[in-house]
């Protein structure tokens, strides 16, 4: 079936954790909403033939200048609780570890151990 149709593919959802603040009525949760940007951002660069792909499953970590990330920001985070959790995450090889990177490095970018992650992931091949 997927030979025959060749569909688009979008599978990111390893990346982000359920969030317990986003509730609807139809819905007992929901993904974060860098989830929801991420996606949407991808379908963007599908419909505008941007991208000749058709399996997407990166996702734009680290960019300051990505869609909600000053939002994103204005959210309460536990840096040092971070710290902690990512090197847990990171020690179980799990996809997550750079989602809570992300997350450190919009709330502290400052911070000398978040800037050494950083580099390392993204010097990483």
């Amino acid at each position: 079936m997927v030979k025959k149709y060749q569909p688009y593919v979008i599978d990111i959802s390893g990346y982000f954790m359920g969030d317990a603040n986003i509730w609807d009525n139809l819905n007992a949760s929901h993904f974060e909403g860098e989830f929801y940007r991420e996606t949407y951002d991808q379908i963007v660069r599908i419909i505008r033939g941007e991208t000749e792909e058709r399996y997407f499953d990166t996702v734009n970590f680290f960019n300051p200048q990505r869609q909600g990330f000053e939002k994103d920001m204005e959210r309460k985070f536990d840096i040092e609780y971070g710290l902690e959790f990512f090197k847990l995450l990171l020690g179980k090889d799990d996809k997550i570890a750079l989602n809570v990177l992300d997350k450190l490095y919009s709330y502290a970018p400052e911070d000398e151990r978040v800037r050494q992650y950083v580099e390392a992931v993204v010097s990483a091949p």
